[in-house]
């Protein structure tokens, strides 16, 4: 538990705020990451989640793969240019972490489906607001 004490002595008073002041930076930093962790793991389980498209041709298929591609409104299939591979996390900046895939090397096709009928970062985002949200109350605890 942090306490704030009030005294003649400002120094004192002045380390007191420093050390509450770093300890939430840190919580939030913690937030940041789990919610980030939280997010790409999602995105995963999104990307495998059985699909209602059209069926795959058997060269395609895989056992971690769903057996039809996306349909609109659906999230990416696993296998869609290896999208699986290109999610990442940016460093945490200005109390903000961004989650989602890297640019693959020439077109960007991912961009292009989340623009287009497939929003596989919007499911991932709606379906964790509350768990992010719950990650952030504990975290930030000033009980502590």
């Amino acid at each position: 538990m942090t306490h704030i004490i009030v005294s003649g002595n400002f120094n004192q008073l002045i380390v007191q705020v420093n050390k509450l002041k770093n300890q939430a930076r840190s919580d939030i930093r913690k937030s940041l990451l789990e919610s980030a962790n939280l997010i790409k793991k999602d995105l995963k389980t999104i990307m495998r989640e059985p699909k209602e498209g059209v069926l795959k041709p058997p060269s395609l298929r895989n056992r971690l793969s769903p057996i039809r591609r996306s349909a609109i409104g659906e999230g990416l299939a696993r296998d869609t240019g290896n999208a699986e591979k290109l999610i990442a996390n940016m460093h945490i900046k200005n109390n903000s972490i961004d989650v989602g895939f890297k640019a693959p090397y020439l077109f960007n096709y991912i961009k292009y489906w989340e623009e287009h009928g497939r929003p596989t970062l919007g499911i991932a985002a709606q379906r964790n607001v509350e768990n992010i949200r719950d990650i952030f109350q504990r975290n930030l605890k000033m009980d502590k």
